[in-house]
């Protein structure tokens, strides 16, 4: 019994740490965009010390995977240093600390702008099945997960989630990946290409995005059945959509105003405004500091899986690529087009399937074509398609491990029903890239 007291101390304490570190990690990101050179070594220092925190906290499992990423890239650093790569400790400090900022700052954001309020609808039937899609995507496009439970949770009621139901909200939700700039995929791929269009990247992911769900929705709501003929959903509003609307315009508009400075940590900085605000709001100016620390300890140590994931896989980066410094290699590929891009989107997919997370894939993908030199707007699409295809179909990705976990929805059974939806997205894949390839030329 007293093992057990001091076991549950001992993780409140570890949780609040992390959460201080999270915390001081959105500020570092944030800092970075005025003094990149100083705050975003520190940034990286905040997300090492985040990762070996977080790493006590998560499950076997992804301390396991976590584990071997990081070991791996260390002794490739190890290899790479003992063959006279020079690298400098700034260098060594590029853990993924943009998106592990951006990804804590918008979990913060999700617990400020959840709609508590229920609207009542006036659609009922297919009708109503079309109106829950839209809010699902759009809403999921900026607050994330905090999304798929609003609504989940919804549609569950007191029966449990239908099977059509589940394999309604991931392949909506994980569509949002293809054009949010909120998603982390997002914030990954430009990461590793520095340099995409966002305008380019949003226009035709968010295309791609309607298209493939309007080309599943027949067999989603044959998987629906009965159940479709009187569907009530969830309803949508003006209320419930106008902060997510301005949330996009507000990280374009930063955009054009800041080009140079990462998606990412617009983003970061987007979110954490509307986080401070929301909480000013609701507890007033005496309670505001003790409602942001409340909040912040019981938000941000819920991503401490995809913290440990990010800084493990960028030790595996780091190491990676100051390896292949020492290795003369090509790939007998004559370039970097929408061709390879699509390919890549196949292997990081089918990769998934296996239990890779898309995280790593997207990294060593990354690595191999680097010497091509690839258009980074060409890459940034092609990765956060496959990045949203694989949340949809790998089985122990991070959208099944939640449905399963809040829901009881087997993995290997949404897997199965969406495979139709994976090989209709890898189809329609294709001539999306080759208009992103020819629009990125284009506007050069």
């Amino acid at each position: 019994m007293f093992r057990r007291t001091d076991s549950l101390g001992a993780s409140r304490i570890a949780e609040a740490a992390l959460a201080v570190l999270l915390a001081g990690v959105i500020l570092a990101v944030i800092a970075a965009i005025v003094t990149p050179e100083y705050a975003t070594p520190a940034a990286g220092t905040l997300a090492l010390l985040a990762g070996c925190a977080g790493v006590f906290l998560v499950r076997r499992g992804q301390r396991i995977v976590s584990c071997v990423l990081a070991i791996i890239g260390i002794t490739a650093l190890a290899a790479a240093w003992s063959l006279g790569v020079e690298y400098s400790p700034v260098g060594l400090l590029s853990l993924n600390q943009d998106l592990i900022g951006m990804l804590a700052a918008v979990s913060l954001m999700g617990t400020a702008i959840t709609p508590i309020e229920r609207v009542s609808g006036r659609l009922t039937g297919t009708a109503a099945v079309w109106r829950t899609a839209a809010f699902l995507h759009l809403l999921g496009g900026i607050i994330n997960l905090s999304a798929l439970s609003i609504i989940g949770d919804r549609l569950k009621g007191s029966t449990g989630l239908h099977r059509g139901d589940a394999l309604l909200l991931t392949r909506v939700y994980t569509t949002a990946a293809f054009w949010s700039p909120f998603w982390v995929g997002s914030a990954a791929a430009s990461a590793l290409a520095p340099g995409a269009n966002l305008w380019v990247v949003l226009v035709v992911g968010f295309t791609l995005a309607c298209v493939t769900i309007a080309a599943t929705m027949p067999s989603t709501l044959c998987a629906l059945g009965e159940s479709r003929r009187d569907y009530v959903g969830y309803p949508i509003s003006w209320v419930l959509m106008r902060v997510p609307l301005l949330l996009v315009l507000a990280v374009m508009a930063l955009h054009l105003a800041l080009p140079a400075v990462p998606v990412p940590r617009l983003v970061t900085l987007v979110s954490l405004i509307v986080f401070l605000v929301a909480t000013l709001r609701r507890a007033g100016r005496r309670a505001f500091l003790a409602d942001c620390f409340r909040t912040s300890v019981a938000a941000l140590p819920g991503t401490r899986g995809e913290t440990v994931l990010f800084v493990g896989a960028g030790l595996l980066g780091i190491g990676l690529s100051a390896l292949l410094k020492t290795v003369e290699w090509t790939i007998p590929l004559p370039g970097y087009g929408a061709l390879e891009a699509w390919g890549g989107v196949v292997i990081m997919t089918v990769v998934s399937l296996l239990g890779i997370h898309p995280l790593v894939s997207m990294s060593l993908v990354a690595a191999l074509i680097g010497p091509l030199n690839p258009e980074p707007t060409l890459f940034v699409s092609s990765a956060i398609i496959a990045w949203g295809l694989s949340a949809a179909s790998g089985p122990i990705s991070g959208i099944q491990m939640f449905m399963q976990g809040r829901y009881g929805v087997s993995p290997l059974e949404t897997t199965r029903g969406n495979i139709g939806f994976l090989l209709t997205g890898l189809a329609l894949t294709g001539p999306a890239l080759f208009t992103v390839g020819w629009w990125a030329q284009s506007v050069k």
